[in-house]
């Protein structure tokens, strides 16, 4: 091992240990917050104003839970129990979960799948996976936009096409895009960065590759390919 390879690997640890420390005394706040929310004798304002601490703690966990992931995911440590599970259930039910979301911009969210493909998966990190592209779709596709999902397959590769007709991405930035905490340029949307890192990660870990075809002005092409029988 390197100098550099080890001093990443120390780097990863002791970040790794920080947002594990971190986590106890964010569950203990939370903890005392969800005590006093049930306390009626204080003003329901305030109470109102607990209740979004809370959540506001849980989105602190979640990304947490999200770099812990990146960071294991680039040591190597892949301690998840894959499941044979439906694609066909997860891309619906991601689709179902999305359509109100879609609905707000009066887009059109699609799915085209041909058959009820069985894979070796981590579920919810599939789940997470085409939340995050399909999502991206929506928020950087205009009012009446359309975002679809269409899953195909040859004799060596499942095929998972995530498209939209929205703004767009420049050529120069579309490596970039799936680096942690980059930011697309002339981007009002908010977010933590980290969603197509996490995407390239997701698809790693299942020994897949992400594809991106893009052109300013007409949309975005996410394609996911995984290998089939592994």
């Amino acid at each position: 091992m390197s100098e550099l390879d080890a001093y990443k690997k120390r780097q990863h640890r002791i970040f790794g240990e920080f947002l594990h420390e971190i986590k106890t005394p964010l569950a203990i706040m939370r903890s005392h917050l969800e005590s006093e929310i049930i306390n009626e004798l204080l003003p329901l304002a305030t109470r109102t104003k607990l209740v979004q601490d809370v959540e506001e703690i849980s989105r602190m966990n979640l990304l947490i839970n999200d770099v812990k992931f990146l960071l294991d995911d680039e040591s190597s440590e892949k301690q998840a129990e894959f499941t044979q599970e439906s694609l066909l259930e997860v891309v619906m039910d991601v689709v179902e979960m999305l359509e109100p979301m879609a609905e707000e911009k009066e887009q059109t969210l699609s799915l085209v799948c041909s058959e009820n493909y069985q894979m070796n998966m981590d579920k919810n990190r599939l789940i997470q996976l085409f939340v995050n592209l399909i999502s991206n779709g929506i928020k950087y596709s205009d009012i009446g936009g359309k975002i679809s999902l269409h899953v195909s397959h040859d004799s060596e590769h499942i095929y998972v096409d995530v498209k939209d007709n929205g703004r767009g991405i420049e050529s120069k930035e579309c490596e970039a895009i799936f680096e942690a905490f980059y930011r697309v340029r002339n981007s009002n949307e908010e977010g933590s960065g980290l969603g197509l890192a996490l995407c390239s990660a997701i698809v790693q870990r299942h020994n897949a590759k992400i594809e991106l075809t893009s052109k300013v002005g007409s949309g975005s092409n996410f394609r996911v390919i995984f290998e089939v029988g592994v």
